[in-house]
């Protein structure tokens, strides 16, 4: 058994904005690095975005399988950004996590899990989590983070909120 996309689903079409303007947030905020911290924090996320909102237009009516590889880009950029974390448990958690996104979206979009419904927890209490960070870093934190601080956090929140989309778009495939 194995999913699909139907590109013109409503949850589908967030999903791909969202992937967007994950884009567009990442290129406006780091568009001036170089060496290893360019392709990291830049072209690896952009390019793994543009993939994935391609390949959903290109193969999601017929299968998700293409997807793993923008997916495994976009862990690769989260795991990257882990090791920036001042606790090593935190890095450490993070990592985990990351990696049980990949396995357990790709063995969802391999067929392999008979349920897609292990995804909506999977993406949508992380995504919750950031929010709720932010808002309080916004609003209540002592020393209250300026909003234009919190672009770069907003485009993880986009790519986290675009693949919890995409969970709500798949329907077994006929």
């Amino acid at each position: 058994m194995s999913y699909i996309v139907r590109p013109k689903n409503g949850f589908a079409v967030a999903s791909m904005a969202l992937m967007a303007v994950f884009a567009a947030l990442r290129v406006y905020c780091f568009h001036d690095l170089s060496g290893f911290w360019a392709w990291a924090y830049l072209y690896v996320p952009v390019g793994a975005a543009v993939l994935f909102v391609a390949f959903l237009l290109l193969f999601g009516r017929r299968t998700l399988l293409p997807l793993c590889l923008p997916v495994a880009g976009g862990v690769a950029f989260f795991i990257v950004k882990a090791f920036t974390f001042a606790s090593p448990l935190h890095t450490a958690l993070c990592c985990a996590l990351y990696m049980a996104v990949l396995l357990l979206t790709c063995l969802t979009f391999f067929g392999l899990l008979r349920t897609k419904y292990l995804l909506y927890p999977l993406y949508g209490l992380p995504l919750l989590a950031h929010i709720g960070m932010d808002v309080y870093e916004l609003f209540f934190a002592a020393e209250r983070t300026p909003f234009a601080a919190l672009l770069p956090e907003m485009s993880v929140l986009c790519i986290m909120a675009a693949l919890l989309c995409l969970a709500f778009a798949m329907e077994k495939q006929k």
